[in-house]
């Protein structure tokens, strides 16, 4: 009788919480829409202030893993207030989400920069496509808008969102920027490798949590289990894995970063070389946010799942 007690109280406070994230979001949304384009960026920072302070669940899982990170080289003071930068970055991210479907390619290209490109032009005369690796960085969903706008064959293996509304809203504007997408828990081998071989990029978000099924490499001094994905696509097909950022440098203003491709010579081991390729996409990606850590998605527990005592990676 209990467990069927808690189980209705568990179930109550899901629907309770997920309804007033919808209204929130709801009513964000038709803020961003009516308000003009100069009032965004205060609102959004006084949305970010608000968030910090008065979501604590949110405030200190930021700074639980911020601490994590940056404890041996920043103070509580300082990590609180890279936790508050960081939560009116996710609100201005969420802004201009909202603003995307006002937004033709050419609205886009106009908010966004171009910085290393050589890379990945100099990588598709290979013709063995592109693993774009990137991270939930800066905007990331503006990123894979402004590689279409660019002109790029862009294909997106995602991971779909828990609550089925955000997933709809996320998934439509992708569709309507030319952004193709793959879902994550679907078969996707062979069809990845006909997009590499067709010469087309295909991004792979590479900074998350992969519990049970992933390998652990370093990062930020402590091991993190970590997809494969990228390293087991390159061995196999030969593509380069380029890292892709997209950085903010204002309210709907933003740089492309094109890092110069992963190299990696082949051990004959492959299980070595996917070890050695992962830690590689991972040191990539810690570089960047060490560059701008507010940019980072640090509500994502990257280290949610321990290693095993006696690691065979």
């Amino acid at each position: 009788m209990s467990d069927s007690v808690d189980s209705n109280q568990k179930s109550f406070k899901y629907r309770t919480v997920r309804f007033a994230a919808r209204s929130a979001l709801v009513m964000v949304y038709i803020i961003v829409r009516i308000l003009p384009l100069w009032a965004h960026r205060p609102l959004a920072s006084a949305l970010g202030l608000a968030l910090h302070r008065f979501v604590k669940r949110n405030r200190m899982l930021v700074i639980k893993h911020l601490s994590l990170a940056y404890g041996d080289t920043l103070s509580q003071f300082e990590i609180e207030a890279l936790a508050l930068r960081c939560n009116r970055h996710m609100a201005m991210n969420v802004f201009e989400f909202i603003r995307f479907p006002a937004m033709n390619s050419r609205a886009i290209l106009k908010a966004v920069s171009f910085e290393g490109e050589e890379h990945i032009q100099r990588v598709l005369e290979q013709n063995r496509g592109v693993i774009v690796l990137s991270a939930h960085f800066g905007n990331w969903e503006m990123l894979g808008a402004a590689l279409v706008a660019r002109g790029y064959e862009l294909t997106v293996v995602r991971r779909d969102q828990n609550d089925g509304l955000v997933n709809a809203m996320i998934q439509k504007q992708r569709d309507r920027k030319g952004i193709k997408t793959i879902p994550r828990d679907k078969p996707l081998f062979k069809q990845i490798v006909a997009l590499l071989k067709a010469n087309e990029l295909v991004a792979l978000i590479a900074d998350q949590n992969a519990g049970s099924d992933g390998i652990f490499v370093d990062f930020f001094g402590t091991p993190v289990s970590t997809f494969k994905g990228p390293a087991l696509f390159a061995t196999v097909t030969g593509a380069p894995i380029v890292p892709i950022f997209m950085v903010r440098e204002g309210y709907m203003k933003h740089r492309v970063v094109f890092r110069p491709p992963l190299e990696h010579e082949s051990s004959g081991d492959k299980d070595r070389d996917i070890l050695a390729i992962t830690q590689a996409c991972t040191t990539a990606i810690e570089d960047i946010i060490r560059e701008h850590p507010e940019q980072w998605m640090w509500q994502h527990n990257r280290w949610k799942t321990d290693p095993p005592e006696n690691p065979e990676n």
